[in-house]
This record gives C-alpha cells, sequence and structure tokens, in this order.
C-alpha cells in the first residue's frame, strides 16, 4: 500500500456488544482506525477531510440513529464514502430505508453465516482496494458510491477543491447528466439540484460558474492540458456550467462501466 494509510471510521451504537470485533479492527495493519460518536458534525467534517475513507456502522434494532446517519451522509457530504455496515435488522427492511446510499457491504448479525473475522476480512480488502484507486463497482447499489469517486477524483485532478462551493453542485451536475444524456442543465438538473438543496436554481449556477473560474484562474496550463478531457479549449475564457459539465461527464462515462 506504498505507506499510505486508509481511514476507517467506526461508528457503534453498543460497543460492548461488540468487544471482541472492535479489538480486531484496532489491530489492523495500515488502516488508521477512528472511533467516532454518531454527531453527523463530526462525521461529515470527517469525510469531506479525507479522501481514502471507508465508514464502518454498526446498525441496531432498536434505534434509528444509524439509518439517519447513512440518509445524512449521502445527502448532505460531497462525495459519498465507501460503507461496510453491520446490522441486526432484516436485509429488506434495512434496504427499503437506504435505497441509493451507496452500501458497498451488508453483514446480518442474527445470519447464521455471521463471523466477525469475514467482516475483518472484508475490512482489508476493501481498504487495500482503496488505497489502490482500483474499487470495483461489485454492484448495482455501490454504483453511486463508486461513480462519485471517479467524479470528485477528476475534479480534484483539474485543481477544483470540495471547499468551493459549487463543488457539490458540479459533483450532482456531472452524476445527473451521466445518468441521461438527454438531461439539459437549466431545466432538468438545476431544477433537480434546487428540490436537493432547498435553493434557488440562479444561486446554484452562480457557485458552479465561481468554481469553474477558480479553476481556471489558479490551475496551471499545463495541469488542466494534462488532465482536461477538451485541452483544445483551455487557452480560451472558462467553459459554460453545461460545457464544463458536459465534457468531464462523456469522458469519465467512457471510461468507466456505468
Amino acid at each position: 500500500m506504498n505507506g499510505v494509510k486508509t481511514s476507517l471510521l467506526f461508528l457503534v451504537d453498543k460497543p460492548e456488544q461488540h468487544s471482541e470485533l472492535i479489538r480486531d479492527l484496532y489491530c489492523l495493519k495500515n488502516i488508521n482506525v477512528m472511533r467516532m460518536d454518531m454527531n453527523f458534525n463530526q462525521v461529515r467534517g470527517f469525510i469531506n477531510r479525507k479522501r481514502n475513507c471507508v465508514i464502518f456502522l454498526f446498525v441496531e434494532e432498536s434505534k434509528g440513529k444509524a439509518m439517519n446517519m447513512l440518509h445524512n451522509i449521502y445527502n448532505n457530504t460531497y462525495n459519498t464514502p465507501y460503507i461496510i455496515s453491520v446490522f441486526r435488522t432484516s436485509r429488506e427492511r434495512f434496504l427499503e430505508h437506504v435505497k441509493t446510499c451507496g452500501i458497498f457491504k451488508l453483514f446480518c448479525v442474527k445470519s447464521k453465516d455471521y463471523d466477525d473475522k469475514k467482516v475483518i476480512e472484508w475490512v482489508e480488502k476493501i481498504c487495500n482496494y482503496i488505497s489502490m484507486n482500483s474499487v470495483f463497482p461489485f454492484s448495482q447499489s455501490y454504483a453511486n458510491s463508486y461513480v462519485r469517486s471517479k467524479i470528485c477524483q477528476k475534479l480534484e485532478n483539474i485543481g477544483m477543491t470540495c471547499y468551493l462551493t459549487g463543488y457539490k453542485y458540479i459533483v450532482d451536475a456531472i452524476e445527473l447528466y451521466m445518468k441521461n444524456l438527454n438531461f439539459y442543465i437549466t431545466s432538468d438538473i438545476y431544477k433537480e439540484l434546487s428540490q436537493r438543496y432547498k435553493t434557488a436554481a440562479a444561486n446554484i449556477d452562480r457557485c458552479m460558474r465561481h468554481a469553474i473560474e477558480v479553476v481556471w484562474r489558479d490551475t496551471s496550463f499545463g495541469c488542466l492540458e494534462k488532465n482536461y478531457p477538451d485541452s483544445t479549449k483551455i487557452y480560451e475564457e472558462r467553459p459554460s456550467v453545461l460545457e464544463f459539465v458536459k465534457c468531464l461527464a462523456e469522458d469519465i462515462k467512457t471510461n468507466i462501466n456505468f
């Protein structure tokens, strides 16, 4: 893993019920394990700071706290992390709640096949995949997280940081456009983003234009020439939101299975 540690954010409702698994987690090599309470603001800050991040989440049958956490992670973070979840509810009930949250792997404590060692093996496997930047989308439910990670990596390569307000809008816009190339930026996508973030389309457009402008102002031409798909236009004025989203979406779509 070339000395790069993957960050494993560890959330648990009832730690006393999983003492052996907790002990094994802290013994993992080349993985930076951090335990955190289910405080979403803390979790969001951690996810947005860390590029290589796994959320390890226990879901207890009697509480909705973890369900809410998954929902908030998916809807209110710049990039949905890779999620490994150990839960007590039935698979059907769990998936009904989280739906498109990009769950990567589910383990049911009530299953007769459940084993702490299997969980540890999977954690190590995924952390290795992430560190090597070769995560493969094993299931359709994981596709959202996989695609978003590729979009964020592309934006990072051209110098757009997650600290720009327009960053999250651009990530969502590219993802939406990849799903439906017939979408119109000004109507379909802006309408969807307005509903998702509860803000005016004009505000979203302004933030996206500003983020693109910052890239064209601060990123070197050499870097843009290497990482922006349409290198013929990097010496011109910044592209429009439509040109930028369309260019990146089509490039990413041709390079991954989506």
